[in-house]
């Protein structure tokens, strides 16, 4: 037997685009969480190891942590290489430990502006002065 009438309605075709166009839609928006994502944590990666190489600064010159348990707070440029959009460093040294007169707290916050909203960075060390 054949049948007279063979293919799609109007009526299917119309469903199976709408279908396919809300795919597409919801692909493209998971490709742009994904872009958004990727570009957030390149930036907070270049923010640490910029916060890092401000930390091996203080860490290996004894000039700049001379007395152990002195505060201090200075913002030192932030290495050229981060490139990051508006960004601070501030370095700050405190005393870790109330009884403790030998030991210093080296804290470096890297602050940037990423996608509308300004992000921080924090990493720390505590070293002795020589």
């Amino acid at each position: 037997m054949r049948y007279k009438d063979q293919g799609f309605t109007a009526v299917e075709l119309l469903v199976a685009l709408i279908v396919g166009a809300l795919l597409l839609a919801s692909a493209y928006q998971l490709h742009v969480n994904v872009l958004h994502q990727a570009s957030d944590a390149q930036r907070r990666s270049q923010a640490s190891n910029a916060a890092y190489d401000l930390l091996r600064q203080y860490q290996g010159n004894s000039s700049m942590v001379t007395n152990p348990c002195t505060t201090h707070t200075a913002t030192p440029a932030v290495p050229s290489y981060a490139n990051l959009p508006g960004a601070t460093a501030t370095v700050a040294i405190t005393c870790p430990y109330s009884g403790s007169t030998d030991l210093s707290l080296v804290t470096v916050t890297i602050k940037y502006n990423a996608t509308g909203s300004t992000q921080q960075v924090y990493r720390a060390i505590t070293t002795r002065p020589s």
